[in-house]
C-alpha cells in the first residue's frame, strides 16, 4: 500500500499548434484582450482539470517560449500558462473564461485570447504615455520582445491578433499596486480610451474584476466600483461569495476558475456570440437555445433580484452560464456531455436567491423539489442543511442525476464486496472532471452512525491511478482500495462526511 501526503500534478507537455495569420480576418474568430497584474497573468497552481483543452480556444503567444516551442505572436491551443513563459504557477482567470465563452458560442466560432499582464506593475506601466510617469520599465523582469512599456506590448499583440480575427472585448484585473490611489480610475479610462482608438474597435465591452475580499487590497474595490461611471461600456464583476485565496494577493485555483466564469457570464451578456458568414451576416437563433449536441436540457428557474449568476454543469464541467431574471424562464442547452447534471448558483450575497422549478432532460421532467442532492438550500441552520427544495439560498447546486437517467456517475460504483470495515462507513465516487482519456473524482465517505473511526473502502474504477491525495491506496486491476491517513485525514466522527480524498486516473 502506498501512502501519499500531497497532490501530484499530472505531468503533461503543452502541445503547440502554429496558426499563421489569415489573408483576411475571420469574423468567426472572436478575440478578447486580457490585461492586468499577477492574478490575470496567472498566480494559481495549474491542476489536472486545467490541462483539459478546447480546440476552439486559442492563445496568442505573448513572449518567446522555447519550452513550449512557441514564438512571440504565434497562435497555439490555449493551455495554461496563457500569459508569460512557464511562470512558477500559471493559472489565471483567462483559462476558464475562454472555455466558457467557447461553450456558449456556435461551433464554428473560435475564441482567441491575447494577454498582456505583468505581476506587480502599476497602471502607469500600461499607459501609452508611460514615460510621463517614468514607468515604461517594469519594476522587475522585462517587457517581452524589447517593447517599450506595457501599452506598446498590448498594442503590438492586439494588432497581430486583428490580422486573424475580430476583437470583441477586454477583461482586466489590476489595482493591487495602486491601492487607494484616487487618480487610478482616470488612468484606467486613459488606457481603455487609447486602446479602443488605436485599434479602431469602437466601444467594445471592458470588464474589470474586483480584488480578493480577504486579501491585502480589498479597500481598492471602492475605486473599481467607480469605473462604470468613468468609462463607457465598462462593467465590474464581483469577487464576493467567499472565493478562496492562497495568499494575501492571489486567489487559489478554484477562486481563479470562478472569477473566469464570472468574467464570461458578464461578457456573454454584452457581446453577440452568434457566428457570422464571410459577408457579415449573422446566425439568427431566436429560440432561446445554445450549444450543439444530441442531449437537450431545459432549465427553468428565476432569481429574486435578477442578477444571480447561475450555471449548468454536466459531468463536473460548466456547460452554460447565464444571469437569472426575476421571471420564471426556460434556458435550453444542447450538448454531447454526459454525467451528473447540476444547476448551480455562484454569487450569493444581499437578497440574491434562486428558485429552480425543474429541468427537462431529453423530454423527461425532473422536478427540483424531488431531488435529495441540494448543497445550496438553507436548512437546519446552515447552508446545504436541507434537501427536497426548489431553492438555492447559498452558493451551491442541485443535482438532477445523470443525463442517461442512471443514479451513479460513469465509473462510479463499489466492488462486489462493497466498503471494507467498518461497516457503518459508506462511500461514493463523485466525478469532478472527465476529459475522455482520463478523469478526476472525489471520494465521499460518510460515518452513518457508528463511533468515530478511521475508514477503508474499495471501488471498481476505470483506468489506472495517476495521482491520489489525502489517503493511502493500492490498486490491483480495476479494484482500488483507499483508506484514511492518521496524519492527514484522521477519523470520521458520528454522522460526519468528508470529501478531502480524491484522485485522478488515466483511462
Amino acid at each position: 500500500m502506498k501512502k501519499l501526503n500531497m497532490i501530484f500534478s499530472l505531468t503533461a507537455l503543452i502541445s503547440v499548434l502554429v496558426f499563421p495569420a489569415m489573408a483576411e480576418p475571420d469574423p468567426n474568430f472572436h478575440i478578447y484582450l486580457m490585461v492586468g497584474q499577477s492574478n490575470m497573468e496567472g498566480a494559481a497552481t495549474i491542476e489536472a482539470q486545467d490541462r483539459v483543452t478546447n480546440a476552439r480556444v486559442m492563445v496568442l503567444q505573448d513572449e518567446n517560449c522555447p519550452q513550449l516551442g512557441a514564438s512571440y505572436g504565434q497562435w497555439r491551443v490555449a493551455a495554461p500558462p496563457l500569459i508569460r513563459c512557464l511562470n512558477s504557477l500559471g493559472l489565471g482567470p483567462g483559462d476558464n473564461f475562454g472555455k466558457v465563452m467557447a461553450e456558449n458560442s456556435p461551433s464554428n466560432v473560435t475564441i482567441g485570447l491575447v494577454g498582456a499582464a505583468h505581476g506587480g506593475q502599476k497602471i502607469e506601466y500600461f499607459l501609452k504615455d508611460c514615460d510621463a510617469y517614468n514607468a515604461c520599465t517594469p519594476s522587475f523582469g522585462s517587457t517581452p520582445n524589447n517593447l517599450h512599456g506595457g501599452y506598446a506590448w498590448l498594442l503590438d499583440l492586439a494588432r497581430k491578433a486583428q490580422q486573424s480575427g475580430v476583437i470583441k472585448g477586454i477583461i482586466f484585473h489590476q489595482g493591487e499596486s495602486n491601492t487607494g490611489d484616487p487618480a487610478w480610475p482616470g488612468r484606467v479610462n486613459q488606457l481603455v480610451t487609447d486602446i479602443r482608438n488605436d485599434l479602431g474597435v469602437g466601444d467594445i465591452p471592458f470588464i474589470a474584476g474586483e480584488l480578493p475580499y480577504t486579501g491585502c487590497c480589498s479597500s481598492h474595490n471602492r475605486l473599481i466600483a467607480q469605473l462604470p461611471s468613468v468609462i463607457s461600456n465598462a462593467h465590474v464583476v464581483k469577487a464576493d461569495g467567499g472565493l478562496d485565496i492562497h495568499d494575501e494577493y492571489h486567489w487559489n485555483s478554484a477562486g481563479v476558475r470562478e472569477m473566469g466564469l464570472r468574467y464570461a457570464n458578464k461578457m456573454l451578456e454584452l457581446v453577440d456570440t452568434g457566428a457570422s458568414d464571410n459577408n457579415g451576416g449573422s446566425d439568427d437563433n431566436n429560440d432561446g437555445s445554445t450549444g450543439e449536441g444530441d442531449n437537450t436540457i431545459v432549465v427553468r428557474l428565476k432569481g429574486v433580484t435578477g442578477d444571480e449568476a447561475v450555471n449548468l454543469q454536466v459531468g463536473g464541467v460548466t456547460i452554460h452560464a447565464w444571469t437569472a431574471s426575476t421571471v420564471m424562464s426556460d434556458t435550453t442547452i444542447h450538448t454531447n456531455a454526459n454525467g451528473v447534471i447540476r444547476v448551480g448558483f455562484t454569487n450569493d450575497g444581499g437578497d440574491r436567491d434562486v428558485q429552480v422549478d425543474y429541468v427537462i432532460v431529453n423530454g423527461v421532467v425532473r422536478q427540483a423539489e424531488d431531488q435529495d442532492d441540494n448543497t445550496g438550500v438553507w436548512g437546519n441552520s446552515s447552508c446545504g442543511g436541507g434537501s427536497l427544495s426548489e431553492w438555492l439560498h447559498c452558493n451551491g447546486s442541485i443535482g438532477f442525476g445523470n443525463v442517461d437517467g442512471s443514479t451513479t456517475d460513469p465509473g462510479d460504483g463499489s466492488s462486489d464486496s462493497g466498503s471494507t470495515e467498518p461497516s457503518h462507513v459508506t462511500a461514493t465516487l463523485e466525478i469532478t472532471n472527465d476529459w475522455g482519456s482520463g478523469y478526476c473524482a472525489a471520494v465521499v465517505v460518510t460515518n452513518d452512525g457508528g463511533p468515530a473511526t478511521e475508514w477503508a473502502v474499495e471501488f471498481t474504477i476505470e483506468g489506472q491511478i495517476d495521482s491520489l491525495w489525502n489517503g493511502s491506496w493500492s490498486q490491483v486491476g480495476s479494484s482500488l482500495k483507499v483508506s484514511s491517513g492518521s496524519n492527514w485525514n484522521g477519523k470520521l466522527a458520528t454522522g460526519q462526511s468528508s470529501r478531502a480524498t480524491g484522485f485522478c486516473a488515466i483511462r
